[in-house]
Order: C-alpha cells, then sequence, then structure tokens
C-alpha cells in the first residue's frame, strides 16, 4: 500500500531539514510505497512561534527553498546551505532509501501548479479542477502523477450521513482561501456556521448511494487526475471501505479510462 503525506508543511513551523530527515527515515522503513506531499501551509497551524504570515508569494519561495534543502539532504553527504530563509549548516542523513524520494506539490492555483510542475514529482489538489491539470501538465517537462482527493461521508442512513458531514466537515463549504490565512479554530467555527446543511450535500457526497459517490469521482477522471484518494468524514472508517470494496471499485474497474 502506498502511504503519502497529504500534506505537511515543511516552511515554518517544521524546519525543512527537520522534516527531510523524518521523511526519508519513513521511506526507509517503507521502501518504494511513501511519498511526500508538501505545500505552503495554513496559518492555523503555522502561526504558533511567532514568525508571520506572509502573502502567499513568499510562501511560495520558502516553499522552493524548502524543497532545494531536502533534495540536497537526500543526497546522503555531508552538506551546508545558506539561502534566503533558512540555514543549514554541516548537517548529513545517515538513514536514507535506496531511491530517491518522491515529493507531490499541493497547488490551488495556477502559479502553485507551476511550482508544482517545476520542483515537484508530481501534484496534489482538493478540487476537480480541469485547468490546474492542464497547467501543470503542460509546465512539466515529463509525465508526473495528479493526485486528488475526495470528501465523502458515508452512512447506511442517508439523513444521518449529511448530517454527520455538516457538523464535522461543514468548512468545505468555504472559499478555499480562507483556509490558509484564518489563524484560530474559534473563527472557523464562525465561518463553518454560515455552510446550510443543503450546501454540503451538494459538495460531499453522502450516504449508501454508489451513483454519488461514483459520480464524484468520475468528475477527478474527468479532470485528468491519475490518483484519487478518498477521505470518509466520520468514524465509520470500516464500513466505509466495505462499501467502497463491494460497491464503488468494481464499477470503476469496468471503466477503460479509470482502469
Amino acid at each position: 500500500m502506498t502511504v503519502g503525506t497529504g500534506v505537511t508543511c515543511p516552511t515554518f513551523r517544521i524546519n525543512p531539514a527537520v522534516v527531510a530527515q523524518a521523511a526519508a527515515t519513513t521511506a526507509t522503513m517503507m521502501p518504494d510505497r511513501f511519498f511526500l506531499g508538501v505545500g505552503t501551509g495554513e496559518n492555523l497551524n503555522e502561526h504558533i512561534l511567532g514568525q508571520g504570515w506572509p502573502e502567499i508569494a513568499i510562501r511560495q519561495q520558502r516553499l522552493a527553498e524548502a524543497i532545494e534543502i531536502m533534495r540536497l539532504l537526500w543526497r546522503g553527504e555531508q552538506c551546508s546551505h545558506h539561502g534566503k530563509y533558512y540555514v543549514v549548516e554541516s548537517a548529513r542523513l545517515y538513514s536514507l532509501p535506496k531511491k530517491p524520494l518522491q515529493i507531490m506539490v499541493a497547488a490551488a492555483g495556477p502559479q502553485s501548479a507551476k511550482l508544482a510542475a517545476k520542483l515537484g514529482d508530481g501534484l496534489i489538489a482538493t478540487e476537480p479542477n480541469q485547468q490546474l491539470i492542464e497547467t501543470f501538465r503542460t509546465e512539466s517537462k515529463e509525465v508526473k502523477p495528479c493526485y486528488g482527493e475526495l470528501h465523502v461521508c458515508f452512512d447506511p442512513d442517508q439523513k444521518r450521513a449529511e448530517k454527520l458531514a455538516h457538523e464535522i466537515w461543514s468548512v468545505a463549504g468555504l472559499p478555499g482561501q480562507l483556509f490558509s490565512e484564518l489563524p484560530l479554530p474559534s473563527l472557523f467555527e464562525k465561518a463553518a456556521s454560515l455552510v446550510s446543511c443543503d450546501q454540503i450535500q451538494r459538495i460531499i457526497p453522502c450516504g449508501p448511494d454508489p451513483e454519488k459517490h461514483l459520480s464524484a469521482i468520475q468528475k477527478y477522471i474527468a479532470a485528468g487526475f491519475d490518483h484519487i484518494f478518498i477521505h470518509q468524514i466520520g468514524a465509520h472508517q470500516e464500513a466505509f471501505m466495505e462499501f467502497y470494496a463491494t460497491k464503488i471499485f468494481p464499477r470503476i474497474k469496468l471503466q477503460p479510462k479509470a482502469a
């Protein structure tokens, strides 16, 4: 089973050299089946050390330098780096996988997609945005994977699933930019209170109807994603896995494009 982070931020709260070591150790323990997903972060997580929260262009610059540092350390040599945002002195990683680590870069807009194409081994996105995929593939000099994240809420009871999705994941109805800018859980809670249950039903496939889940997956396939990871909202993980194993995956395998 392939395992990856979706995603971690190696630029503020956690130094990229530390992330590089953690990722290398994980990849050593999980040979040929681990990737490191990275992004520019969210104010909610990264503001706590008082380093400030710069505009997105600066966050992208920090991510680019962080990726440079991680790839440098993954060579396994003693190295130093004196950059604009980070300093690494006489560092070396001793636990390294036999094959180079793969970095998947999160993107929500065209500039991030270009950054992912330039610096990453693949792309991660949370919406079936075809234009984003086209930008990424146009800017990439080689064929690279695109991972899409889909939120679902399976429960045998349709109404219960809808209620659960609204209670736990109403933030899905917020504009994407708010996710990276809001600094406090209380602000997320206030913003999410403006999202209705009807809005969540339109965004998140809820309940036991396979067609709803398949339709949502098909949007990612049509947009050009070649990998999709499904996030089950709530605690019913085993029932969700059984549902997808018996009702969803067999249907997907019958579609030539999805195969």
